[in-house]
């Protein structure tokens, strides 16, 4: 059997990571490198490893051995979809800038306007806050609104959920119970850096559309470029219309509409 990686080992992943955390800019390509860095280059529900970092970092490997979930392709994925904002400007399509529209009235009428100021800055939807680390296995499943996190009684900490009895096959190893945190331990918490966490309030909408989307049995009609856009619609009508189950879900958002990310 191995042994566990020496101080020194983890002192050298945790020098890999820091080396990423350089560049200041909000850019696609430089938020994935932070996002896989904070999240300890694993998905945080199958526990597979970044393939590319394990073959950098030699630690990295004895790691994904010790704990037999494997290694490879682990993305950064959107919470909200980077369609609804991504590239809205004066000439995009009429359509395109009415959904966008849309849905930043809709974070307002469930109190978000914090976050909808965060969108609206430059990349903004790239912005840590909305990404989290996800294997190839559960990515699709997670933008298909078919997988979810429900919020527990601790902080950044959830269940995971799925509209599905069976498991994506080849799987080794799934977590029904996540927590979000920043992966270098030198650091007392993400106080210490430029490196916020998944905001709460935006898993626990997109978890609202997945609910909505099943409870209504309209998963393969969102199943479109603007789906987001179009079941935050069908959210705020039920909303308004006094549904029990989604007035039980907006309450779980408002407890944690307070939640300031630091």
């Amino acid at each position: 059997p191995s042994e566990r990686p020496s101080r020194p080992s983890f002192d050298r992943i945790e020098d890999h990571i820091l080396e990423q955390l350089q560049s200041p800019s909000n850019s696609y390509s430089t938020s994935r490198k932070k996002v896989l860095a904070r999240d300890g280059y694993k998905c945080k529900v199958t526990g597979i490893c970044h393939r590319r970092s394990v073959e950098t970092v030699a630690e990295l490997a004895q790691l994904v051995e010790e704990s037999g979930c494997g290694s490879g392709a682990v993305q950064a994925c959107h919470i909200v979809n980077e369609a609804i904002m991504q590239g809205v400007d004066r000439d995009s399509p009429e359509a395109k800038k009415r959904a966008a529209a849309g849905f930043l009235r809709i974070l307002d009428t469930f109190g978000l306007s914090e976050v909808k100021d965060d969108f609206l800055k430059e990349n903004g939807i790239h912005s840590l806050k909305n990404l989290i680390s996800l294997s190839n296995a559960i990515h699709p499943e997670f933008d298909d609104l078919c997988l979810w996190f429900e919020p527990t009684d601790t902080e950044h900490t959830y269940t995971v959920c799925t509209s599905v009895k069976s498991l994506p096959q080849g799987l080794a190893h799934w977590n029904s119970r996540v927590t979000f945190s920043v992966y270098p331990k030198k650091f007392k918490s993400f106080e210490d850096m430029d490196m916020p966490l998944p905001d709460p309030r935006m898993l626990t909408l997109h978890g609202i559309c997945a609910r909505v989307a099943h409870m209504s049995g309209a998963a393969e009609y969102f199943d479109s470029f603007d789906r987001d856009h179009e079941i935050l619609k069908e959210v705020a009508m039920l909303a308004g219309d006094g549904s029990s189950s989604v007035e039980a879900l907006q309450s779980v958002l408002t407890r944690y509409a307070g939640v300031v990310e630091h």
